[in-house]
């Protein structure tokens, strides 16, 4: 398996998993949509994957986005 990458970003980074992964079928690539994201439930997941990753492939995201400091390139 190749590098771990996690696309993090809006309705877009969907896409953006699904190229990397028909292009490259030996990255492990995971992707969190922040606009789906249940706060209470996947935060620790979403934390997790960026954490983990070996890359991060980013949508800019605003500050303040849903209230979460988190979710920006900030």
């Amino acid at each position: 398996m190749g590098p771990k990458i996690y696309a993090h970003g809006n309705c877009q980074v969907y896409f953006m998993h699904k190229l990397l992964r028909e292009k490259h079928s030996d990255l492990d690539v995971s992707f969190g949509e922040v606009h789906k994201l249940d706060l209470q439930r996947d935060m620790d997941q979403y934390e997790s994957d960026i954490r983990n990753a070996d890359f991060i492939i980013s949508q800019n995201v605003s500050g303040q986005y849903r209230g979460e400091k988190r979710f920006s390139l900030d």
